[in-house]
């Protein structure tokens, strides 16, 4: 988990598809083959009203998820 406060999605947009794009770019290698990989990455926000404490307690958030 990653927070980033006072983010707007965009900007969080932008930061998690340039970590996806590093993952992505660097294959692993196991008994000489080359295994490529990426990740799914998710984003969620929440006004400053939601107790971060809550949240690491929990694990969990209020999320809305939107699929391309």
């Amino acid at each position: 988990m990653i927070l980033l406060p006072q983010t707007s999605m965009d900007s969080a947009k932008i930061l998690a598809e340039r970590i996806r794009k590093k993952i992505e770019a660097k294959p692993a290698y196991y008994e000489g083959k080359t295994i490529s990989y990426t990740v799914s990455l998710g984003l969620a926000s929440f006004d400053k009203s939601y107790c971060l404490d809550r949240l690491c307690r929990s694990g969990t958030l209020p999320v809305q998820t939107r699929w391309p």
